[in-house]
């Protein structure tokens, strides 16, 4: 019975959150900012004043997934902490390192980072308005069109932590991309 009525209870919490958010993104709509919520569209040219109404749309749009993920994970009593590789080490040492090149990478592998773990959320979102101006020069690339380079990844087991491109990342996540490029170091734990 206790069972019962602690999911029950946990799911009135879910369900009063998503009608709080509901109530705030009318609000913002109301204010004007209702040009935030287009669709995206890729590859076209950017110019005017839309364009910083636009990337700041997406930001807003970032931010705000990561908060509604970090309600739904102390819902469900999980972290929704980016892994860090000093956590994944846990003290062991490695000695041995491999470099693998520039490969193309699936992003749902990259499951961590290398000292940035506060400023995102386990899906990359930013978690931080500090991180804003770069995120926005990087999402204004992505949407130009432009090649970025490599991101710095290392590899452990099977998964991958970024060492260099937690934004990239990021900004590709948000825009729903499969894969990016990468040069990855491989190390193995004595």
């Amino acid at each position: 019975m206790t069972q019962i009525y602690a999911v029950s209870r946990r799911l009135l919490h879910t369900l009063k959150t998503m009608a709080l958010w509901f109530v705030l993104k009318a609000k913002h709509s109301e204010r004007g900012t209702k040009a935030m919520f287009q669709p995206l569209t890729f590859g076209a040219p950017l110019s005017g004043v839309g364009v910083n109404r636009r990337l700041a749309g997406d930001f807003f749009r970032a931010r705000a997934k990561a908060d509604r993920k970090q309600w739904i994970d102390r819902l469900l009593n999980r972290s929704s902490e980016l892994p860090d590789l000093a956590d994944a080490l846990d003290g062991n040492s490695w000695s041995n390192q491999h470099d693998c090149g520039i490969r193309i990478v699936e992003i749902r592998q990259i499951i961590g980072s290398v000292g940035r773990h506060h400023d995102f959320d386990r899906s990359f979102m930013p978690r931080r308005d500090d991180s804003k101006e770069r995120w926005l020069r990087i999402d204004d690339a992505v949407r130009r069109g432009n090649s970025l380079p490599p991101i710095e990844l290392i590899k452990l087991g099977d998964q991958y932590y970024v060492e260099d491109g937690n934004h990239r990342v990021s900004v590709a996540n948000f825009h729903k991309q499969q894969f990016l490029e990468a040069h990855i170091r491989e190390i193995m734990l004595n």
